[in-house]
C-alpha cells in the first residue's frame, strides 16, 4: 500500500504544475511573454524634475523590461497654470510632447505590430499634420509610418481645458492607429511638429 502511493504523488505533482501556463494566458501573456507594452504619465512623472514640465535632459526607462529612450523633451502637463487655475490637460493625465524635440523609442528589440496613440487637442476636428507621428524599422533607421485614421479625424469630446486668458476651452479625445510593417523590431513616437498631448501609448504584438 505505501509503496503504491510513493508512485501516485509524483504522477499527481506533474499534473498540478503543468496547469499554471492557463493563469499567465488569461492574463494576456503566455508562457510569460509580453504581448502589450504601454506607456504613461506614471513611467514618465517620475523623471520630470518637481515644478517643471520636460525631463530636460535624455534618458531611459523600461516597461516589462524593455528599454525606452527619450529626449529632454519629453514631459507631463504641470498640474496648475497659476494658483487658481488648474490645467485640464493634466486632469486627464496628459504627457507632453515639445515640439520638434518629444520623442520616444525602444533600444530592447520587440517584435511590434501596432502601435496605439490616445491624444487630446482643444479643436473639435484635426488635420493630419497635427497628429502624434510614429515611425519604424531598424536599430539604425526608422521610417514614418502612416496613421490608419481617415484625414481629417473628428475628436471626442472630454473635459475642458484653460489657457492665460482665454475662457475654458473644450478638450477633444483623439486616436491614432499605426499599423507596423512586418518585422518591426524598433519604433519611435513623436510630437506632431508642434507641442502635443499624450495620455496614452500602447505597443502591441
Amino acid at each position: 500500500m505505501n509503496k503504491k502511493l510513493f508512485v501516485l504523488l509524483p504522477v499527481a505533482m506533474l499534473t498540478l504544475t503543468g496547469c499554471s501556463g492557463d493563469k499567465d494566458k488569461d492574463s494576456g501573456e503566455e508562457g510569460g511573454e509580453v504581448k502589450e507594452l504601454v506607456i504613461d504619465k506614471s513611467v514618465i512623472s517620475p523623471f520630470v524634475p518637481e515644478g517643471k514640465t520636460y525631463v530636460g535632459e535624455a534618458f531611459t526607462f523600461k516597461v516589462s523590461e524593455i528599454e525606452f529612450a527619450g529626449t529632454a523633451g519629453v514631459g507631463v502637463k504641470s498640474a496648475e497654470i497659476d494658483s487658481e487655475r488648474a490645467n485640464g490637460y493634466n486632469e486627464l493625465g496628459a504627457m507632453q510632447f515639445k515640439k520638434n524635440e518629444g520623442t520616444v523609442k525602444n533600444t530592447t528589440e520587440f517584435p511590434a505590430k501596432k502601435i496605439v496613440v490616445e491624444w487630446v487637442a482643444t479643436f473639435a476636428s484635426e488635420e493630419s499634420k497635427y497628429w502624434p507621428k510614429a515611425a519604424a524599422g531598424s536599430t539604425t533607421a526608422l521610417s514614418a509610418v502612416t496613421a490608419a485614421e481617415a484625414d481629417p479625424q473628428s475628436g471626442t469630446e472630454t473635459g475642458k481645458q484653460q489657457y492665460n486668458n482665454d475662457a475654458n476651452r473644450d478638450v477633444y479625445k483623439y486616436v491614432s492607429t499605426f499599423n507596423l510593417p512586418e518585422g518591426t523590431k524598433f519604433f519611435s513616437v513623436g510630437d506632431s511638429g508642434g507641442a502635443t498631448y499624450i495620455t496614452k501609448i500602447t505597443i502591441s504584438k
